[in-house]
Order: structure tokens, then sequence, then C-alpha cells
């Protein structure tokens, strides 16, 4: 597979990744991410795997997910994505969704089976 067709196959994973948040599919996101997962929040909250799948389950409710790629680059087992991240979600107990922005960057690794999983995802609000 030449570079771009993998950026382009682990742009897909994400949006399927993306995708599988708002629809709180756990067997989906628990295929897609890597065992060592580490998962960095805007607010600073740390998440293992199985840390992360029980956040989407059960913590605030994502209506949209939107990852916004700027910059994908591909190391030869892994493609690292950065761009803008937008969310809307809601909290426990609340009817109105409040939206989110942040930078992320994103790390897919390839495993010898030839999968793109998810190895890092971390995300930080913007300067004021």
């Amino acid at each position: 597979m030449n570079q771009g067709s993998v950026i382009e196959h682990v742009l897909e994973a994400e949006r399927l990744r993306a995708a599988a948040v708002v629809a709180r599919d756990i067997a989906a996101l628990r295929a897609v991410a890597h065992d060592e997962l580490v998962y960095v929040h805007a607010t600073g909250a740390r998440h293992d795997k199985a840390e992360w799948l029980s956040h989407v389950e059960c913590g605030p409710r994502f209506t949209q997910v939107d990852f916004e790629v700027q910059q994908a680059l591909a190391l030869g087992t892994a493609v690292l994505l950065h761009g803008e991240l937008r969310l809307q979600l809601r909290r426990h107990g609340e009817s109105v969704a409040v939206s989110a922005q942040s930078w992320a960057s994103a790390l897919w690794w390839c495993d010898a089976s030839g999968q793109w999983q998810l190895r890092l995802f971390q995300s930080t609000r913007p300067a004021a």
C-alpha cells in the first residue's frame, strides 16, 4: 500500500471510530483500540483502554464527534493525525448539549496482521 492509500485507510478508520463513539458501539471501539491505548482528554483526564471504553459507555453522551484532520503523516507502521476536534455532548442529567473544541493528535498503529488500531489520542484546549 502506498502512503496515500495508507493515510486514506486510517482516515476512514478514524471516521468509523468517531461514529462508534456517537453510537456507543463498545464492541467496535474495543476492536479498534490498541490494548495499550493512552487517551488524554482536553480536560487533562487520562484513560487506558478499559477506562476509555467505560467513559464512552457510561460518561457524557456524545452526539457529535468531528475530527477535522489537517495533517496526516505515514511513518511505516504508524500514522500520525493532527487537527481540530469538535464535540457536542450531554452530561448526565442535562438535556442541552454543549459544544467543545480542541486540538487533537492521534497515533494509529498497524500490527503484524495488518490491522490498524488507535494507540494514542491526545487533545488540548486552544489557548485563550
